[in-house]
């Protein structure tokens, strides 16, 4: 492989695929790096004839005045060096830091390499280079200068060998996904658009380069096209992409009002945001996990606030965030308690609060707000919130819907000992739910819990081969309404038979996980 290893980068993003460079903006590139030239030449010409009015003056003042061209003139050189030094240290920091054999791996950093190609500004390096040679030779290490020239070379060996591959590798397998795995699909065009964002940042006239890039564009409206389209929940959420806004009032998606959004809070608000994502959050992120970055005065080290999502966010493009809500519409018990930990302990003065979205170390949206704290109240914040989650579980459930399996046709065991009776009457004789409810509202039996067998039971054995017990296995569900005078349901329960020898098994029994019999509805959406 060559000695200069070159770029790459990940996903992103999360929450944003980088803006590919097209011909425009070639020709846009071309004319603000000959705009730049040529303001350089302006600069040095002005700088001419100011010496030259000077010198007509008189004796004094042409020693003067030539004393002033000289410090002029080292002065330009010097600004010369310092931004050659900063250019050449962006070549050596990459070199040193990523390598060909990680992109390879899908291990080099996506973000430092974005933000190398942004800052090497290659194209238009070299044009400069190009246009002061005088200047140039006289005060830059020729040894370094050739080295920046020839970075391009390098760089377009490295693209053939590497970067236009994997480009068309991950072209080629996201359109094999694009009906079975639509997610994974998107993932991989967006991360083969970044590739081709740094690679056209760099060796943007590269005919072979420009043709691929006109190649993915296509494959890329074919796919993302249809995806954004569901994705993006209104024209609001589409503008403000990977942002955070902010609310005194709650927020309804796809009905927002753009004058409810604002920046500045006094402690007697309330605060409500949304987070407006690129992609559904199971596509871009962890699908279970949820972690907020709240960030206080620009301080560089985050209060991380790790929850795990309700079910069914997975398949959001957008995320609700209570702040300090309003306690009788409080719907997250978590997003109260963390966030009035942190509201509460802020002195009386204004303060900035950044707030990102995203997973362990990535957000995915972020937003920013000024908190005029100056009359807050610490105790009433934390009061305010602490009720806010105590009632988030009720209010909840008042909203609450039955899962939709609980709408497929009914389907029975052949095992007589698994009726819907037996199954009813076994539930209220076990010890741990008996006490806990009052009446079974609704059996659901249906399909098959194991993709490897259609039969009532599946047996499960030792490493011997001995069958240990064997499991039902059809998706059962209950709605039952408890003590308290709520109603619930399950989201799938679990009979087993112990293998007793003899090729016999135990009656069935009840056999459940910690999130059995946990979900609350009103009883009033229980239909």
């Amino acid at each position: 492989m060559k000695k200069y290893i070159i770029i790459s980068i990940a996903f992103a993003v999360l929450f944003s695929f980088g803006q590919k460079i097209n011909a425009q903006s070639l020709k846009d590139l071309k004319n603000k790096t000959e705009k730049t030239t040529k303001n350089l030449n302006n600069n040095s010409n002005k700088k001419n004839s100011n010496t030259n009015t000077n010198t007509n003056s008189n004796s004094n003042t042409e020693v003067k005045d030539n004393k002033n061209t000289n410090d002029n003139s080292g002065s330009e050189d010097k600004g010369l060096e310092e931004w050659f030094k900063k250019k050449y240290e962006i070549i050596n920091d990459y070199e040193s830091t990523l390598s060909e054999s990680a992109l390879q791996r899908g291990e080099m950093n996506p973000k430092k390499a974005l933000n190398f190609a942004k800052e090497l500004e290659y194209p238009k390096t070299i044009a400069i280079l190009e246009e002061k040679k005088i200047a140039v030779k006289a005060s830059l290490d020729n040894y370094k200068v050739e080295k920046m020239k020839k970075y391009g070379e390098v760089f377009t060996a490295s693209y053939m060998d590497t970067y236009k591959p994997l480009i068309n590798k991950k072209i080629e397998e996201a359109y094999q996904y694009k009906k079975k795995n639509e997610g994974y699909a998107v993932k991989l065009i967006n991360e083969a658009n970044t590739y081709m964002e740094v690679i056209m940042l760099i060796i943007q006239e590269n005919q072979d380069a420009i043709k691929l890039n006109k190649d993915l564009e296509g494959i890329s409206k074919n796919i993302l096209d249809p995806y954004y389209a569901r994705v993006f929940t209104s024209n609001f959420h589409k503008k403000n992409v990977g942002k955070i806004l902010f609310s005194n009032k709650p927020i309804t998606v796809g009905k927002e009002d753009s004058t409810q959004f604002k920046t500045t809070f006094l402690p007697t608000e309330n605060i409500y945001a949304v987070a407006y994502l690129n992609g559904k959050i199971k596509d871009i992120g962890d699908k279970d996990n949820g972690v907020y970055h709240v960030y206080i005065d620009d301080n560089e080290n985050p209060t991380n606030i790790s929850f795990g999502h309700n079910k069914g966010d997975e398949n959001l493009s957008y995320y609700l965030i209570e702040i300090l809500p309003q306690p009788d519409l409080a719907y997250h018990g978590l997003d109260p308690v963390e966030f009035g930990k942190i509201l509460s302990g802020l002195s009386p003065r204004n303060h900035v609060m950044k707030l990102g979205f995203g997973g362990n170390y990535n957000s995915y949206a972020m937003g920013e707000i000024t908190l005029d704290w100056v009359t807050a109240d610490g105790n009433k914040i934390l009061a305010n919130n602490n009720l806010a989650s105590k009632n988030a579980q009720d209010n909840w459930a008042r909203n609450m819907k039955l899962s939709e399996v609980y709408f497929l046709p009914m389907e029975k065991y052949n095992d007589p000992d698994m009726s819907t009776e037996k199954i009813k009457a076994m539930i209220l004789a076990n010890e741990d739910f008996k006490d806990k409810i009052s009446q079974i509202m609704k059996i659901q039996v249906t399909g098959y819990t194991t993709s490897f067998s259609t039969e009532d039971w599946v047996i499960y054995t030792n490493e011997l081969g001995i069958p240990t017990n064997k499991a039902s296995n059809r998706y059962i569900g209950i709605v039952y309404k408890g003590a308290d005078g709520w109603c619930y349901f399950t989201e799938c329960i679990y009979f087993v038979r112990d293998y007793e020898g003899g090729g016999t098994y135990s009656k069935p029994r009840l056999y459940f996980g910690s999130d059995v019999l946990n979900t609350k509805i009103d009883c009033k959406n229980v239909k």
